[in-house]
């Protein structure tokens, strides 16, 4: 007699997401926002011309993109699939600002 309790799969062999890998995610999602932020400001700047976004200085996209590196670390560290797209596109946006901001 099998039971349908038997025939499922255990909850460790299953790999349910646990709270590290959600906030790893959460973390990796954020990570990649705050990497588009120089091209999403930068775009709405440019279409529509809004004027907040000439207040915006290269410092404070230098600090942005900081925020993403340390969130992508985070998700590295949580072990989250997404943290291999996450980590050198955050790493490659905090060194691309920082080079725009030396020449």
């Amino acid at each position: 007699m099998t039971s349908m309790e038997n025939l499922a799969i255990p909850d460790h062999k299953r790999g349910l997401p646990t709270w590290s890998k959600k906030s790893g995610t959460a973390a990796a999602f954020a990570s990649l926002i705050c990497s588009a932020s120089l091209w999403i400001v930068g775009a709405l700047w440019y279409l529509f011309h809004f004027s907040w976004a000439n207040r915006v200085t290269g410092f404070d996209f230098l600090k942005i993109t900081a925020v993403g590196v340390v969130l992508s670390v985070i998700s590295a560290v949580s072990r989250v699939k997404l943290a291999i797209v996450a980590v050198p596109l955050a790493g490659a946006m905090f060194f691309l600002v920082m080079y725009i901001m030396g020449s």
